[in-house]
Order: C-alpha cells, then sequence, then structure tokens
C-alpha cells in the first residue's frame, strides 16, 4: 500500500498481543492481529511513525526476562512483515487493574502494540 499522511488522533493503530503462560510464544490469534495491524500499520510514513511495544516486566527476574523477550518476539514479528517504522520496546507500568486479576493473569498480561508519531 501507498504510505498516506494520516491523522493518528483521529486514527488510533493499537491492538493487544497475548501469549501463551510462562511463554514467549504468542497465540495463534496474535499471530492474526499482528497481521491485520501490519496492514493498518503500512499506511502510515515510517519517517512520520513508529511502532511502540508496551511490554509487561515484573519484578521477578523470570518477569523481567519474560518481557524482554515478548516484545522482542513482537518487534521481530513485525521486521519479518516488512515493517520499516522505528519500533521501541518499553517497559508497561503496572496495571492499575492488575489487583483484581488472578495470579496466573498477571503473569501473562497481553502486550500492547502501537502507533505513535515521532517528533
Amino acid at each position: 500500500p501507498t504510505p498516506k499522511k494520516l491523522n493518528i488522533a483521529e486514527n488510533p493503530v493499537q491492538a493487544e498481543v497475548k501469549f501463551l503462560l510462562d511463554s514467549n510464544r504468542m497465540t495463534s490469534q496474535s499471530v492474526e492481529i499482528l497481521n491485520q495491524l501490519e496492514k493498518k500499520i503500512a499506511q502510515f510514513e515510517p519517517q512520520s511513525f513508529g511502532i511502540l511495544i508496551y511490554s509487561n516486566f515484573g519484578e521477578s527476574e523470570f518477569s523481567q526476562k519474560i518481557g524482554k523477550q515478548r516484545g522482542e518476539e513482537v518487534a521481530g514479528y513485525l521486521r519479518h512483515l516488512g515493517l520499516k517504522h522505528k519500533i521501541v520496546i518499553s517497559k508497561r507500568s503496572a496495571n492499575p487493574g492488575a489487583n483484581n486479576l488472578s495470579f496466573q493473569e498477571k503473569r501473562n498480561q497481553p502486550i500492547v502494540v502501537k502507533l505513535y508519531k515521532l517528533k
């Protein structure tokens, strides 16, 4: 697709990516979501927009490691799809609603992928 100049505020582009429990392997639904997201992101000029990956980094060593691996897995998949946009993996702050989540849900929160305007 030909890149267009679009208003990100009017057309937010983002998705949640889920993983198998305690794994850096995406669910099949998440792969489909990223495939659809790639088509949307490709409409935005790589010189003007970047991709921000919010990964959940918990406090334990395992959580830190798996959070980083998951962010890298998503970034790698988006590169594999051919996107040339700048990709930033960011530690996501604790989910304010996380206290209401079960132990298993806390360990397996989805990663958020979103488009942002470069300065």
